[in-house]
């Protein structure tokens, strides 16, 4: 369910979607009939689930299409794909790893971009950010909101919180998840 792989490349969709088929091929082996049912709402609803695929798509393209040096660019996609991963972890063990990786991935594409570190890091993560990996409207919402309340470190009110919500689920009622606009 990765958006890269561990070199920085873009996962293919087909690819991902193969792989959970495989994986709902071995389990329907199994021949439990709870699990069959489970395994017939998930190959339904499996075309919903992958729809991020298209959307990281986007998004790469137009980063390579920048004037960004793509092996640069490949080491900040795995940097982030790390970073992601510590976030989701709850063991310190994993967490540990997670930002180990992030931060040597960091170290390789500081020492390529020097000055322009900071900057381009920055920008990648911001639109790397904008895949919403999420199905549900919930994590959906959550999604749009995470990337706020990460960086506030927890120092936000309840009224933008508040604020945050009604224009998040807004954006998912109306369809329109979008990337914000840079500035």
């Amino acid at each position: 369910m990765h958006v890269f792989d561990s070199n920085g490349h873009l996962r293919q969709r087909k690819d991902a979607e193969e792989n959970i088929l495989i994986g709902l091929d071995l389990i329907d082996t199994l021949k439990y009939k709870i699990l069959s049912k489970t395994i017939k709402t998930i190959r339904k609803t499996l075309p919903k689930l992958l729809h991020y695929f298209d959307h990281a798509s986007t998004i790469v393209k137009e980063l390579e299409d920048s004037a960004l040096n793509q092996d640069a660019l490949k080491t900040l996609c795995a940097a982030w794909q790390w970073h992601k991963m510590y976030i989701k972890s709850k063991k310190t063990g994993s967490r540990n790893y997670c930002q180990e990786h992030e931060r040597f991935c960091l170290e390789l594409t500081g020492d390529h971009l020097q000055e322009d570190y900071e900057t381009i890091k920055e920008q990648v993560y911001y639109d790397l950010n904008h895949i919403v990996q999420s199905s549900a409207m919930v994590e959906c919402v959550n999604s749009i909101i995470r990337p706020y309340l990460n960086t506030s470190h927890n120092q936000i009110s309840q009224e933008m919180l508040n604020f945050i919500i009604i224009i998040a689920v807004t954006i998912v009622e109306k369809g329109h998840i979008k990337r914000p606009m840079r500035y």
